[in-house]
């Protein structure tokens, strides 16, 4: 059995298929413009010691990862004194100038102190400005488990996680009073990351 076809079902047929080619590179190419935007909003230059303030105070007000709250933070104010400051010739308060002025506080440690609802298990924050710029990648998520010789009780109480943000440097330090967890560690990874990335991309647009 033969079937006819005439020539306005194929010209339909052939326009409905250019209208979803078209439709899905322009959406491509939409995707990708944003893409590119984003990218070159963060390869401009270092991020500022204002707007990484800026991105600390969001991440503090916005920070939500089910069975964890934020208990503390430094958000408002907060000089660090470091005692071994000599040791590598530099700062001795954690400040852009590495002087303390009351009257104009420039730290460049924050911290975020999160913890679970029944307070057993917390993680700490630090957010750290810099000068110099360090990509943005997972420096370092170490694990001390399998070494025979380690007290195996202090192993599965802590972990931690350095992490870079072009010019900033993230660390995420977790203890617990029994057992650390690494679904809470991961989530608030990814959180922290996500609301820092979130109030950048507010920036370029």
């Amino acid at each position: 059995m033969r079937m006819k076809v005439s020539r306005k079902s194929i010209t339909l047929f052939i326009l409905f298929g250019l209208i979803i080619l078209i439709t899905f590179m322009l959406n491509i190419i939409f995707k990708l413009k944003n893409y590119e935007t984003q990218i070159a909003a963060y390869s401009t230059g270092k991020i500022t010691w204002e707007e990484y303030q800026s991105s600390f105070d969001y991440a503090v007000d916005n920070f939500s990862v089910e069975g964890l709250s934020v208990k503390a933070s430094t958000k408002g104010g907060n000089i660090t004194a470091v005692d071994v400051y000599d040791v590598l010739n530099n700062r001795p308060f954690l400040t852009l100038d590495g002087k303390f002025d009351s009257s104009n506080l420039t730290p460049t440690e924050e911290q975020i102190i999160i913890e679970d609802q029944d307070q057993n298990i917390q993680i700490t924050i630090a957010f750290i400005y810099t000068e110099n710029y360090g990509g943005y990648d997972i420096l370092t998520y170490p694990s001390n488990a399998g070494f025979g010789t380690l007290n195996e009780e202090l192993v599965k109480k802590s972990t931690f996680v350095i992490g870079s943000y072009n010019n900033l440097i993230f660390s995420v330090n977790q203890i617990a009073a029994e057992k650390f967890d690494a679904n809470y560690m991961d989530q608030t990874i990814i959180e922290f990351v996500g609301l820092i990335n979130d109030y950048f991309e507010a920036q370029t647009n």
